[in-house]
């Protein structure tokens, strides 16, 4: 007997008969009709458009959270600086899922509109924002520095430091 190389070993082992002795067309045929080829032509429709439905819904919360944070991310790199008088101010704790967030400072002013301070962004934590808003008086001027454009939904823009007008540091 001849020896066999390994290419016709290989070639030996992929036309095996399978262990019980059906063709692929008669495995194929044995599947439940829910898989594949066997399955009714609604059945297979129905499978593709919720997969296309799934995947436009994954899809779109991918590109709407990304705008989400490239928008939010250039919103607090806007910078300006201000000079504006305290008409009146206001704050309120906030809350969350995971609890207490921190307290929020609603600044109204006579020149430069509706502003607020609040920590977690612009480079203020917790502790800095309500120092910042409670040092704020009402009907003094003061030199801002306000992250953020104005027409942001449901944002306010934020200040991020202030200080009397005429003092230096």
């Amino acid at each position: 007997m001849a020896r066999r190389s390994l290419a016709d070993r290989l070639q030996a082992g992929f036309e095996m008969v399978p262990l019980d002795k059906r063709t692929p067309e008669q495995f194929a045929k044995s599947l439940p009709a829910r898989y594949g080829a066997n399955a009714k032509p609604w059945v297979r429709r129905t499978s593709f458009i919720t997969m296309i439905f799934a995947l436009t819904a994954v899809g779109l919360t991918f590109v709407g959270l990304a705008v989400d944070a490239v928008a939010s991310n250039i919103w607090w790199q806007t910078r300006a600086e201000m000079v504006c008088v305290i008409a009146d101010d206001s704050h309120h704790d906030t809350y969350g899922r995971s609890g207490y967030l921190g307290t929020v400072y609603d600044i109204d002013t006579t020149t430069c509109g509706q502003l607020q301070v609040t920590g977690g962004g612009g480079g203020l934590d917790e502790q800095e924002a309500e120092a910042l808003g409670r040092s704020l008086h009402v009907g003094t001027a003061y030199e801002m520095d306000v992250r953020g454009w104005i027409g942001w939904p449901d944002e306010r823009r934020a200040i991020v430091s202030a200080r009397p007008t005429g003092v230096t540091q």
